[in-house]
């Protein structure tokens, strides 16, 4: 009786550890996979940098619209940078809406279309409250071999 219970338990601890080393090694794939920019949860990444040299120019918020769907960001001081993800629900084209503050003054951009079912990635640098240069691809891609655009935004008030 005893032999037949230590050797259920090694069994058992064979395959529990077994297991383990499966979940592990799917983690581990997963992780690097994502990191390769394979997997992403979202549609459109964009990746925010305040590049501004005047330290008094923070973004008091800044947020993104594409339809319904919305993400902001909160305060992002000169040198510091965050980044928003957006999950449209989208039938038709539709508009990349951003509305921010810089010192109180209330700045919006619109310019950019995205396609429904589309998956895209987003780099922005801000050099000056109203002027940045953008970058944008569809998925899956590379923005290091896309080139910078300039971007102007518009006084909202």
């Amino acid at each position: 009786m005893q032999v037949n219970l230590i050797f259920h338990r090694h069994r058992s601890g064979k395959t529990h550890s077994t297991r383990i080393r499966i979940i592990c090694y799917g983690l581990i794939l997963v992780l690097s996979l994502s990191s390769c920019g394979f997997i992403y949860w979202n549609d459109v990444n964009i990746y925010l940098k305040n590049d501004m040299t005047d330290k008094n120019n923070i973004f008091n918020g800044i947020a993104a619209y594409i339809g319904g769907t919305k993400d902001a960001s909160g305060n992002i001081h000169p040198g510091e940078s965050d980044s928003m993800s957006l999950n449209p629900v989208a039938e038709r084209v539709e508009t990349l809406i951003f509305v921010y503050r810089v010192q109180e003054k209330k700045y919006q951009w619109e310019e950019l279309k995205i396609e429904p079912k589309k998956k895209y990635t987003m780099e922005m640098i801000f050099n000056k409250p109203d002027q940045f240069q953008y970058r944008i691809c569809q998925r899956p891609c590379s923005l290091k071999k896309v080139n910078w655009q300039q971007g102007n935004a518009e006084s909202a008030e």
